[in-house]
């Protein structure tokens, strides 16, 4: 009895294109070559697949192909560094894995080239983190302070190999990485400003960066909430009470958010603002409260006085460009 072969998926087709041409590729040109309808090529790889990723505008490649040679950047916090492990809570496993299998060992080489395999543990307790094991000894021989830095450099990512360098705190060049952690936050103000909410889970984010901001350079920027922790324009749903669209507190996952669209209510909780337009220009409207609300660039929103006021709060251009930076 002959056995069913299914053919290829577009994915598949796609992937073994990029690796048989041994680089990225454009939209038009995987048109081209695969015959497949743009729309279709367009379905097939958006920012959600963890197999063939964006590295460039409407250009695509594999991460096996394009991760070695990747440095993140990682400082360990106090609870960590006690505890001789790695948080596996933000965005350091969503690096080391690329954002996708999150319970894959990790093997870790430092410059003896001694290897250290890394398995993440759940969380035990609510009061305690999800985090990776196996670095016990390499705290301990390299003598990790609190403030030093870990550089994990991609070697094999289809065997999850990176090379591992301690970094002490008095090491770190202080003027450089200021100028990649800003380069890094203005990238990921210009990708929040297109999202319709304003603010997006880490695990999502990270794959709208983590494949274009050039983290093969030999100093790479601190890790996201790290470098954009004193940016005002940011919110850090770990630091701030960020609420959801639905009015929901986000206290379980990690979420970054635009700080101006957010109202500030006496609650101390950041509530999310919609702009809506109508034929006189475009307005806030508080997604708690459903009421519109006045921006005024010294101390943010806040709800009209009276109704002469709601008639005339519409935003400016003003509004628009705050914040805004030009990412090449």
């Amino acid at each position: 009895m002959s056995q069913n072969i299914q053919p290829p998926s577009r994915r598949q087709i796609i992937k073994k294109l990029i690796e048989e041409k041994k680089k990225a590729l454009t939209v038009d040109e995987l048109v081209k070559l695969t015959g497949i309808p743009k729309d279709k090529i367009r379905q097939t790889i958006t920012t959600y697949d963890t197999t063939v990723v964006r590295v460039g505008p409407q250009t695509y490649d594999t991460v096996e192909r394009i991760y070695p040679g990747k440095t993140f950047r990682y400082t360990p916090q106090e609870k960590e560094i006690k505890k001789r492990v790695l948080s596996a809570e933000e965005d350091l496993h969503l690096f080391l894995t690329a954002a996708r299998d999150y319970w894959e060992d990790i093997t870790l080489i430092d410059d003896l080239n001694n290897q250290y395999f890394l398995k993440r543990s759940k969380a035990a307790t609510k009061r305690s983190f999800s985090a990776y094991q196996g670095l016990a000894l390499w705290y301990k021989k390299v003598g990790f302070k609190y403030g030093d830095d870990i550089l994990f450099t991609c070697l094999d990512f289809s065997q999850k190999k990176y090379k591992i360098v301690h970094l002490k705190k008095k090491n770190r060049d202080e003027f450089v990485i200021k100028i990649k952690n800003k380069k890094l936050a203005d990238f990921v103000y210009s990708i929040l400003s297109f999202n319709m909410n304003k603010y997006e889970m880490d695990t999502f984010l990270i794959r709208k960066y983590l494949f274009i901001y050039p983290f093969n350079d030999p100093v790479p920027p601190d890790s996201l909430t790290k470098a954009i922790w004193n940016d005002k324009r940011f919110l850090i749903s770990t630091r701030d009470k960020m609420l959801s669209w639905t009015g929901h507190l986000l206290t379980y996952e990690l979420s970054i958010g635009l700080r101006k669209y957010y109202y500030l209510n006496e609650k101390g909780e950041y509530v999310l603002v919609t702009v809506l337009s109508d034929e006189y220009g475009r307005y806030g409207f508080c997604t708690l409260c459903d009421q519109r609300l006045i921006w005024e660039k010294d101390i943010g929103w806040r709800h009209p006085n009276d109704e002469m006021e709601w008639t005339d709060s519409y935003l400016t251009k003003e509004f628009f460009d705050m914040g805004k930076k030009k990412v090449n």
